[in-house]
């Protein structure tokens, strides 16, 4: 199945063809349901998972574009114009959120979200919680509790989506786990 992209928000099912893809390609990178559905919360609230799609509608280089929004958006650009890239090409698109996993770009730990990008992608926390952790790592907006409750929900949305199952109950938040880690590391 093809992408889907342009500079337009893309509907329900537009969004599932995609979010398909972005799942098959990072499940094929071993990244685990919950990782990649908490990113997938986040490029629907981003680009409506199209990767076609400019900020809010308007071409702009200094504005956002892409799956996650590249800001500016010559970040994008001269990353896959270097690698003579479709620049609506989701797959490498896909490919440049992997290679700045590999190379330490773009998602950087916070003291609320102390996770690495290597740690997010192979992570069982819940999904919500790793779309908050996405949102707060990577995507990095000005307030990021504006758009945050609903970019949680939608990655359960979309856990459920990609694995068909419903999403796993938890005992222990984030906080607790990471400090139980570090009470484990002493």
């Amino acid at each position: 199945m093809p992408w889907i992209y342009g500079n337009f928000s893309l509907n329900q099912a537009q969004m599932e063809n995609n979010a398909r893809l972005v799942w098959a390609y990072f499940a094929a990178l071993k990244w685990t349901p919950n990782a990649v559905a908490g990113m997938l919360g986040n490029m629907q609230g981003e680009s409506t998972i199209n990767p076609g799609r400019w900020q809010s509608g308007v071409v702009n280089p200094e504005g956002g574009f892409g799956l996650v929004q590249w800001t500016p958006a010559t970040k994008w650009f001269s990353w896959a114009n270097a690698r003579g890239y479709d620049t609506r090409d989701g797959n490498r698109q896909c490919e440049r959120i992997e290679w700045e996993r590999k190379n330490g770009v773009q998602f950087y730990p916070t003291s609320k979200y102390p996770l690495t990008f290597t740690e997010f992608s192979q992570s069982t926390l819940p999904p919500a919680e790793l779309a908050s952790a996405f949102l707060y790592n990577y995507e990095r907006p000005l307030d990021p509790t504006e758009t945050e409750a609903w970019r949680r929900n939608r990655a359960n949305d979309w856990y459920t989506f990609i694995t068909g199952m419903p999403v796993p109950s938890v005992e222990y938040t984030l906080p607790f786990i990471f400090w139980h880690r570090r009470r484990e590391w002493r």
